[in-house]
């Protein structure tokens, strides 16, 4: 009789919504539980021994009256029971932190988070880049290396919220230059070229390019945007001379990709002057020749 006399401010103080964050908290209201219960059994037995049953009952239902109010006061003196019709607020967690690449997808996951009410929440986060999402397992692509501030917002259907915060730490990633096909030229000729490039770090800007023509010759620039970059040489040299070039794209945070390409010289597919102006005589005196033999 005690004993539920002892147990029933519990149940009116709803010890089922307790705020806790984690089940330590749980293991240690549980022994606060269990030490008051025992006093009040402790009581009960001393109040046993030392008065005439005459008294017992008096004696034993105060007891556990203020047992049971001794538990009801320490639990909500320490946040454990809010009372009935109480909201408890929930709590955020952001299982964090994060680590990515810029341009890559980063899983993220709040699905950790709980309501001591067993309330449906709604989920906010606030990624640190101008971006935001939703729900409680989101999914995010950084445009920038860096380290971000990933706040999560958890809200119960009676607006008490709890946010938590973490990092999600972004790396630099080179650009990729696209392949370019090697070139076979006669000396004197230009070759021109038109290079692609790609960047996941799409605010990576500007982007310096170096052209190396493989013959002591360089050309370089900048440029804001992804775009094509077109190029142009003058190889002079040998016929077979080899000419081994390439082109490097660096991005703001100095990682570089580098395409090669070879040049090589063959002969002039156009005659050469001389040999223009001896295929016209040539061409004269087969003239002369057929005119004559006619006559």
């Amino acid at each position: 009789m005690w004993l539920s006399a002892a147990l029933r401010p519990l149940c009116v103080n709803n010890i089922y919504n307790l705020p806790v964050r984690s089940p330590s908290d749980i293991l240690i209201m549980t022994v606060k539980h269990v030490v008051i219960a025992l006093g009040a059994v402790l009581a009960n037995n001393y109040d046993n021994n030392q008065i005439n049953s005459g008294r017992e009952d008096h004696e034993d239902g105060m007891a556990a009256w203020l047992a049971g109010m001794a538990v009801s006061g320490l639990l909500i003196s320490n946040g454990y029971a809010g009372g009935v019709g109480v909201n408890n607020p929930p709590i955020a967690i952001t299982d964090g932190p994060y680590i990515g690449n810029e341009g890559s997808p980063i899983p993220m996951d709040g699905s950790g988070s709980f309501d001591p009410d067993f309330d449906p929440l709604d989920y906010d986060w606030v990624f640190d880049d101008t971006n935001t999402g939703t729900g409680p397992t989101p999914t995010h692509t950084y445009g920038d290396n860096g380290t971000y501030t990933v706040t999560l917002t958890v809200t119960d259907v009676n607006g008490a919220a709890d946010t938590d915060t973490t990092t999600a730490t972004i790396s630099n990633v080179a650009p990729t230059v696209d392949p370019i096909s090697d070139s076979f030229i006669p000396s004197g000729a230009v070759l021109d070229l038109l290079v692609t490039f790609s960047d996941p770090g799409i605010v990576d800007n500007p982007w310096t390019f170096l052209f190396d023509w493989g013959d002591s010759s360089t050309t370089s620039g900048s440029v804001a945007s992804i775009v094509s970059i077109p190029a142009s040489h003058t190889y002079t040299g040998s016929v077979g001379e080899v000419f081994n070039g390439s082109v490097q794209i660096t991005d703001k945070d100095g990682g570089t990709g580098v395409a090669s390409f070879q040049t090589t010289l063959i002969a002039s597919q156009v005659p050469e002057p001389a040999t223009l102006a001896l295929l016209s005589l040539g061409l004269v005196g087969l003239g002369v020749a057929r005119h004559k033999k006619k006559t």
